[in-house]
């Protein structure tokens, strides 16, 4: 089940961030103090997802997994994070995908 964090809405385009609990771990990166603040429950091992939806039909989205953060929120105040570059790479990735979309001419 993804989580809302976060939405920007215009009269087309929608670009959102979502969360859900990890569903593959993958630790290997993690030192002990961390694996013991995630298995006390003090952190949280999660999955991020931010997409650009164009009339409610998604044209792109990003995926960052294995993110341990105390507070989810963490993850889009971070001044120079991961959340940053997700939603230009799926802005990107949503003008490319805008461009190329069939142009149908009014009767």
């Amino acid at each position: 089940m993804w989580y809302r964090l976060w939405q920007f809405k215009t009269a087309n385009f929608t670009a959102q961030l979502d969360w859900k609990f990890e569903q593959d771990p993958d630790l290997s990166w993690a030192d002990e103090d961390v694996l013991r603040a995630i298995e006390a429950g003090i952190y949280n091992n999660v999955t991020f997802r931010v997409r650009v939806l164009f009339r409610g039909r998604e044209i792109s989205a990003d995926y960052l997994g294995n993110s341990v953060y105390e507070n989810v929120m963490d993850f889009r105040r971070e001044r120079r994070g991961y959340f940053r570059d997700m939603v230009r790479t799926t802005t990107a990735e949503a003008r490319k995908a805008f461009a190329n979309m069939p142009r149908i001419k009014a009767a």
